[in-house]
């Protein structure tokens, strides 16, 4: 397929559940990591983090984690050393990675003065858009991962999304699988 033929079949599909929206006042309290090589899902990471603050009702509402969860756990600097050597040189894809790379930097500058690490980030939000707007020549009228998860993916992985959405885990997985099926040679189809 296009994909096993691309430079991207190597990855680490990221997702982070928060305290609220806002990356300057909010705190990371999930990260979680699908590491996937030659088209496959290999490892994956999923770390509670303590975020040194209360999480409103409303992120809890969303992600179904309080502040008695997350309590016990590491901080974010405590597990940084983690999140990277799991990452090492891959590219990172997120949907809406402006949001999940927003937040780890700003946490990251919280608590270190070096520069943040680099890498490459791929957003599978803006790549849907992007592959829309080509075929379709409109934008989409979503471009939630769960519709994509719904468009994409066959009926067992939309049943195991639609009961553990916005776990950071089953998103991250989520976002590995959606951005392998965009970048399939079969993904023309979608557009019909």
């Amino acid at each position: 397929s296009f994909f096993m033929n691309s430079k991207c079949k190597n990855f680490v599909a990221l997702d982070i559940e928060t305290t609220g929206q806002d990356a300057h006042e909010d705190r990371i309290i999930q990260v979680a990591m699908v590491k996937v090589l030659n088209g496959e899902i290999k490892d994956t990471y999923c770390k509670l983090v303590n975020p040194q603050k209360h999480i409103s009702l409303a992120a809890s509402e969303v992600n179904g984690l309080y502040d008695v969860d997350v309590k016990k756990e590491k901080t974010i600097k405590q597990i940084f050393p983690e999140i990277f050597a799991f990452i090492d040189d891959l590219p990172i894809v997120a949907h809406n990675a402006k949001f999940d790379m927003g937040f780890l930097r700003n946490e990251w500058y919280r608590c270190f003065e070096e520069k943040f690490p680099k890498h490459k980030d791929i957003c599978t939000l803006e790549l849907w858009k992007s592959l829309y707007i080509i075929f379709q020549n409109e934008t989409p009228d979503s471009s939630k991962l769960g519709t994509l998860v719904q468009l994409l993916l066959d009926d067992v992985e939309v049943r195991t999304y639609n009961e553990n959405k916005h776990d950071a885990l089953c998103d991250a997985s989520a976002t590995a699988k959606v951005f392998m099926k965009l970048y399939d040679d079969n993904y023309k189809k979608l557009f019909k």
